[in-house]
């Protein structure tokens, strides 16, 4: 009963590890972008600043 509580706990704090890391990794600095928002169909992408298109 108790290897399963440990397994538990150690599964969680797992997860909430990949969560934290994948929060910080994908999580970027909004003003080196420029979003671009099409309502027509519904997307939206971000180009870089420096983008000349």
């Amino acid at each position: 009963m108790k290897k399963n509580i440990i397994v538990t706990i150690l599964c969680l704090l797992i997860v909430v590890a990949a969560v934290s890391i994948s929060y910080i990794l994908f999580s970027k600095n909004k003003s080196d972008t420029i979003e671009y928002r099409n309502n027509k169909y519904g997307f939206i992408f971000e180009l870089p600043k420096s983008w000349k298109g």
